[in-house]
């Protein structure tokens, strides 16, 4: 949780806006809550338990990533 909220602060900064904690509550909210969605989207097509789902949908996202950045062919 600290290191999303550190992503909150970090945004801000780069935006020169700022937002009050119930502002930070609502954003970490509606991001832990897309998140839980895909997790059980994922886990339910899947059969998955939902660390696995969890871990499958990490792993994609680091895949996904590296190809994005051109780091391997």
């Amino acid at each position: 949780m600290y290191g999303e909220i550190s992503y909150f602060e970090w945004v801000q900064d780069l935006q020169a806006f700022f937002w009050d904690e119930n502002e930070v509550r609502r954003q970490m909210e509606r991001k832990l809550l897309m998140n839980l969605d895909e997790v059980m989207g994922v886990a339910v097509r899947t059969g998955q338990n939902l660390r696995t789902a969890a871990y499958t949908i990490a792993i994609q996202r680091i895949v996904d990533a590296v190809k994005l950045r051109g780091i391997y062919p």
